[in-house]
């Protein structure tokens, strides 16, 4: 994906790659320069601020000195050298997202070419770092009018877990953190990602189930959680995402029934379920998937014939 050799050549097309240009030239955005605010005043207006606009449940959180959250706030009133003004910048909670991201999955390990700029003294958006050789920016890769839309960190040797703050970036139209290593959930706060239109955690080590909560992410495109430890059923609530073209599921521990409700995802294109776990038969709805150009059902433990129903559908690849 994302221009890369392993994409499948039959696959669609992303709508955007990370090698665009960001939307507002980049020496338009804000210049480091010290806070007007005096210390003990700035302090006291982050931590309401991070409170009020749910960063943390309670300011507690933010003085845990061995958590990322606390890592994450000390850096942003102690160490960061870009200062921006607490009651004015509308990206203060985009930094502190951004640097609790980079302290949960461990930043200090990251590619050293990602890690050198993240966190630097520069307006975020310029946290990238961009391949001379095939163009891909890693990092932020890119952002609207100052805001964070795409994160891209594919093989950037993330780790640790994925940090309910990074979904306060709201803007996010591509999520990105393939071939990391990455355990833990998928946390069900990922349902305010509204504007999502793809996610891809591919090639981690992500456990436990499936949230039913990605249902809510309405502008779904591209769902990639291939060659995880994910386990339990798929959730029924999967069949919302209207909009989804690529379902990739396969090489996970999934289990029970592959749920009929699929049957009701008229944009699906390719559906990639095999070595799983799945029991019982294949649903004869899957034969409503009038777009459906790849289907990937085999290494499960599914019973019965196939579904004559699939032979009707004309766009399915031979």
């Amino acid at each position: 994906r994302m221009m890369e050799s392993s994409l499948p050549s039959n696959s669609p097309a992303p709508s955007f790659v990370p090698t665009l240009q960001p939307s507002v030239a980049l020496s338009s955005l804000p210049t480091m320069k010290p806070s007007n605010q005096p210390t003990d005043q700035r302090f006291s207006i982050i931590i309401n601020r991070l409170v009020d606009e749910g960063a943390v449940s309670e300011s507690a959180e933010l003085f845990d000195e061995d958590d990322a959250v606390g890592k994450a706030f000390a850096w942003l009133v102690f160490r960061d050298e870009f200062q921006i003004e607490a009651t004015e910048d509308d990206h203060l909670i985009q930094r502190f997202a951004l640097a609790v991201l980079y302290f949960e999955t461990q930043g200090d390990d990251w590619n050293l070419h990602v890690s050198k700029v993240w966190l630097s003294n520069t307006h975020e958006c310029e946290w990238f770092y961009r391949d001379p050789f095939n163009g891909i920016r890693s990092g932020v890769s890119r952002c609207t009018d100052g805001v964070v839309d795409v994160i891209y960190l594919n093989n950037c040797n993330l780790s640790g877990t994925i940090p309910t703050q990074l979904f306060l970036l709201q803007d996010l139209l591509y999520l990105s953190l393939k071939k990391n290593f990455i355990s833990g959930t998928i946390p069900a706060e990922i349902q305010s990602l509204f504007k999502l239109g793809s996610l891809d955690l591919s090639h981690n080590l992500l456990s436990s189930t499936i949230p039913s909560e990605l249902g809510q992410l309405d502008t779904l495109e591209n769902l990639w959680l291939e060659y995880n430890f994910l386990s339990g059923s798929l959730p029924s609530s999967i069949a919302k995402l209207k909009s989804l073209i690529n379902l990739n599921l396969e090489y996970n521990h999934l289990s029970s029934h592959i749920p009929s409700e699929i049957g009701l995802m008229p944009n699906l294109a390719y559906l990639l379920v095999f070595n799983n776990n799945f029991v019982g038969s294949i649903p004869s709805e899957l034969g409503m998937l009038s777009s459906l150009n790849e289907v990937g059902l085999q290494e499960n433990s599914l019973s019965g014939e196939l579904p004559s129903e699939l032979g009707m559908l004309h766009s399915l690849s031979e």
